[in-house]
């Protein structure tokens, strides 16, 4: 007899419970309808056509992730220079100090070994920390990456004076084009800057700089950076 009671008892707190959350669901409101719910604006209403990144194929994104990406951040990619021609990356670009070949250092570095170095050395690098790491990468030699690098080279110590801090906003790209050509290969590419800020999918820019990275290749199969050639800035035209 207590058992059954005790049975009665559980099976009329599972019926309230049940009844409870049932009335619970019901009080939730009714999902939006199609009129109701959040519009995403297009680039027509917005009156701009937006840039879009464009696809790659698995050549071409193997050269974006070798090569492009690693200049991506540091402005290399915005400049003409060749070790013929080597003026627009003289001294201070961006800032304080700032300057496109010691940020491809650190870029080329990586943050967690740029972490390291910048406790073990404090800001002042010996010469051939930085310049192992340039010299085997691009055409120049350690006298023209000197003078590049005038404002933070000490002659008197043979080290580069570097505290870090740089900023920048969005920027992404991509390789549209590859050409080999002997031992050089001709990479086209595209960056996109002036990031929409907006909710829309994919990212898109209001910007977009096309331009060439000639790379030279090594004996071991890797490429040396070479030379960049730029195209001018193309402003997201407007929408007729």
């Amino acid at each position: 007899m207590l058992k059954r009671k005790t049975a009665i008892i559980a099976l009329s707190v599972l019926l309230v419970f049940m009844t409870v959350a049932c009335a619970a669901g019901n009080n939730n409101p009714p999902p939006p309808t199609p009129a109701q719910q959040p519009q995403t604006p297009s680039n027509n209403e917005l009156g701009i056509d937006l840039f879009v990144v464009p696809d790659m194929t698995g050549e071409q994104l193997s050269f974006y992730a070798d090569y492009v990406r690693k200049l991506l951040s540091s402005g290399l990619l915005i400049v003409d220079w060749s070790v013929e021609d080597y003026s627009a990356l003289v001294g201070e670009q961006i800032g304080r100090l700032g300057n496109y070949m010691i940020f491809a250092f650190e870029d080329i570095t990586g943050y967690e070994e740029m972490r390291k170095l910048f406790d073990e050395y404090e800001g002042v690098f010996p010469a051939g920390v930085i310049e192992d790491v340039l010299l085997a990468r691009f055409p120049f030699s350690a006298e023209q990456l000197r003078r590049i690098l005038y404002h933070l080279y000490d002659a008197d110590t043979n080290t580069y004076h570097y505290e870090g801090g740089r900023g920048g906003g969005p920027i992404d790209g991509a390789v549209v084009d590859v050409n080999a050509d002997g031992e050089f290969v001709r990479l086209s590419y595209e960056l996109f800057t002036g990031y929409s800020g907006l909710d829309i999918e994919p990212d898109t820019y209001l910007f977009k700089r096309p331009g060439v990275l000639t790379l030279k290749q090594n004996p071991d199969g890797s490429h040396m950076f070479w030379s960049v050639e730029t195209g001018d800035m193309i402003e997201a035209p407007t929408v007729n």
